[in-house]
């Protein structure tokens, strides 16, 4: 349930190696992450800015994340559709990945918000 001023994140993501406590993957080196506002981070830096056409963030949507290691690229479609293919530069790229998907709701009271992060990972 939604309660009224609450705002739910999502956000699904690789790493190299086990992804970080409280830390979005895409926020730290060797990460990449997709924000369910449509932004795309690498290593800490915003490649794609969101659109109200890419926002994922909503109910009955297949939110998908994968990598060829070979090429170092990554992968998000939306519902089977590609939405974003990111090059990644360095060789850690090449290598196995962890998928992390990230729940983030905020709680919104009076002018301060209290976050509240569910992680689940798996190796790829």
């Amino acid at each position: 349930m939604k309660l009224e001023g609450d705002a739910v994140m999502i956000l699904v993501g690789l790493t190299v190696g086990a992804p970080l406590p409280l830390k979005l993957p895409g926020s730290y080196p060797w990460s990449i992450g997709f924000n369910s506002d449509g932004f795309v981070y690498l290593d800490g830096i915003k490649l794609v800015f969101g659109s109200e056409k890419e926002n994922w963030g909503k109910s009955e949507k297949v939110i998908g994340c994968g990598s060829n290691p070979r090429q170092k690229k990554v992968f998000f479609p939306v519902d089977s559709q590609l939405v974003h293919v990111i090059n990644c530069k360095t060789k850690e790229f090449g290598t196995p990945l962890n998928f992390t998907v990230i729940f983030q709701r905020i709680l919104q009271k009076h002018e301060s918000c209290v976050l509240s992060p569910c992680l689940y990972s798996l190796a790829l």
